[in-house]
């Protein structure tokens, strides 16, 4: 009876070793990990699989990681094709009902993943100030126009059109130019003493639109785009300013920009797309 009590236990023994050292193989006789399956048993009868023979692959790591078309899985889940950048391979396909056409697949706070359909970006207008200030053309400094756009949380792309009108003495040659400058700022404040130091932080790169203008140039249209990422928690408000011109020729002259950015020019435009 005890001779049988040692075999019984040398054997436990010896099933517990191998459960922890034994790898499963299918297809393969040399598994590359804790489960390996050779689709088409097409691996190495000796050494580790190339990248092309491990494409049609499934291996569980001791790690929990599977790998699909892999043998040594980053993730939980990694799929490799055998595609390339210039021919790629589809790697994956969720059919749960929602699939079909242009649909994203999306996740919700507790990262449950389903198909839907694309949010359309918001796009937002601005106000245009009905009493918008007429703006010397010989300014170092920025003005508020008091036009301005509120932008939620979030990273917008804000497209600008200003129509300008340069009431200015006639020039005197292709050389008589003067440079305007544009952006926005958080001061809300109706002043001539706002400089590029007032642009807000949340422009990127405290970006400027800039344009050259010829003297006594008329109904000049302005247009560009400045990224704002609006990092407050609750929709903020940005003010145009417009202003810091710079001489190139002869003279600034002494006329006005005429209601920058006000609703005397239907051309004046400020629209915000949010891209993220």
């Amino acid at each position: 009876m005890k001779i049988i009590k040692y075999i019984i236990l040398c054997l436990f023994i010896q099933m517990a070793t191998v459960s922890l050292q034994a790898q499963i193989g299918i297809n393969t006789e040399l598994p590359q990990a804790l489960f390996h399956v050779d689709a088409k048993s097409n691996n190495n009868l000796t050494g580790a699989p190339t990248a092309t023979q491990v494409l049609d692959d499934v291996v569980v790591t001791s790690d929990g990681n599977i790998g699909v078309g892999t043998i040594v899985p980053k993730r939980k889940l990694h799929i490799v094709t055998g595609g390339t950048a210039t021919s790629p391979q589809i790697g994956l396909r969720i059919e749960d009902g929602n699939q079909a056409l242009n649909k994203v697949l999306t996740s919700d706070a507790n990262g449950v993943a389903k198909w839907q359909t694309a949010p359309t970006p918001a796009a937002l207008l601005a106000y245009r100030n009905p009493s918008a200030p007429n703006i010397p053309t010989n300014v170092s400094t920025f003005y508020n126009t008091g036009s301005y756009i509120d932008l939620p949380p979030g990273r917008w792309f804000v497209t600008v059109n200003t129509l300008v009108y340069a009431g200015t003495s006639a020039a005197t040659s292709v050389h008589d130019r003067v440079f305007c400058h544009a952006s926005f700022t958080e001061t809300s404040t109706m002043s001539t003493t706002l400089t590029a130091a007032n642009i807000s932080a949340d422009v990127k790169d405290k970006k400027q639109i800039a344009k050259m203008l010829i003297k006594r140039s008329y109904n000049v249209l302005i247009g560009s785009f400045i990224i704002i990422n609006s990092t407050e928690s609750t929709t903020k408000r940005y003010y145009y300013m417009f202003g810091s011109i710079v001489q190139m020729g002869t003279s600034l002259g002494s006329g006005n920009f005429s209601k920058v950015a006000g609703t005397a020019n239907a051309e004046n435009t400020m629209v915000g797309i949010q891209i993220q």
